[in-house]
């Protein structure tokens, strides 16, 4: 799955996969110049197999490209949280 998403105010900003029922890998891009990386993450902790990136300073408007995979080719019903800090 992929979603676009706008910065809709500057801060701070967790993204994650908790409540997915499949183990997660979480990558968050700059909209429009994909090659550009701003976090990715597989597991979270040990034995946590959802995904969790922080990103600190985003601008507001700023878009992002927001991919949830499943590892080893899982799939399913995942869940994308996005919660400011």
């Amino acid at each position: 799955m992929s979603y676009h998403w706008t910065v809709p105010v500057t801060g701070d900003y967790t993204f994650s996969t908790v409540g997915s029922p499949y183990d997660t890998v979480l990558e968050v891009r700059r909209r429009g110049d994909t090659a550009i990386v701003l976090g990715c993450n597989d597991d979270r902790a040990d034995g946590v197999l959802t995904s969790r990136v922080t990103l600190r300073g985003l601008t507001k408007g700023i878009q992002l490209l927001i991919i949830v995979d499943g590892y080893g080719g899982e799939c399913g019903a995942g869940k994308l949280n996005i919660n400011g800090l």
